[in-house]
């Protein structure tokens, strides 16, 4: 959208939010209208507000429903990304995903799926600070997780394929976390990422700079390995 549009998204978004107010609507929609609100601020690179405003949402959900009520981890996660990729504010970041792990791992079962997205973007913060060695060990169990819920697809009721992208893009970082850090063995890098090329190739979702991407670590692991 050209600047004129994204600015009359944000002034129908602003009116909607004081609207929803007025009327002293249910927290859920004048939340969510915050949030739709907050993402027109970070269109228009207004990145405090954005940050601010989904701060607050954060907070009335967790006096509304509880701080680990679906509601309210959905607001904190979309918080988090905001602390990651706008603010760099990864120790912060980092603490709340801890705290949404607990939680998950407090009411989901041992292998849910959604233990191991956490574990994955756990892994990423790790990686965005530079500490690929303390996010190899949250990918592999990640990993595994995806990999058992496979076997039990009915105990999340969930359908998962071997080439899901989010099994791919797990395995794609652990292995560039391997070649950084020099464990394992380099072999087993180089088996991981032909296994991740072949992956992206199958999976027609992916695009063709996906595989691009992937052709040129295995590449790379070629040449590490001489």
């Amino acid at each position: 959208m050209c600047i004129g549009q994204l600015l009359r998204f944000k002034h129908i978004w602003e009116t909607i939010v004081k609207t929803l107010d007025a009327r002293n609507e249910t927290e859920i929609r004048r939340t969510q209208a915050k949030t739709t609100l907050g993402s027109a601020y970070g269109y228009l690179n207004d990145i405090i507000k954005m940050e601010l405003m989904e701060r607050e949402v954060v907070e009335v959900r967790n006096l509304t429903y509880g701080p680990e009520a679906s509601e309210t981890i959905q607001a904190v996660i979309r918080h988090i990304h905001t602390l990651n990729f706008y603010i760099q504010d990864y120790e912060k970041a980092m603490e709340k995903w801890e705290y949404i792990l607990r939680v998950r791992r407090a009411q989901l079962e041992p292998h849910h799926y959604l233990i191991s997205s956490t574990l994955y973007y756990i892994a990423q913060t790790h990686m965005f600070q530079g500490r690929h060695d303390e996010a190899a060990p949250r990918l592999e169990e990640a990993l595994e997780i995806q990999h058992i819920a496979l076997e039990a697809p009915r105990i999340q009721n969930i359908e998962l394929d071997p080439e899901h992208p989010t099994t791919v893009d797990i395995m794609e970082i652990l292995a560039y976390c391997y070649g950084v850090t020099g464990g394992p063995s380099g072999f087993v890098v180089l088996d991981q990422r032909r296994r991740i090329l072949d992956l992206r190739k199958k999976w027609r979702r992916h695009s063709a700079p996906d595989t691009l991407y992937a052709m040129y670590y295995l590449a790379m692991s070629f040449m590490q390995q001489g």
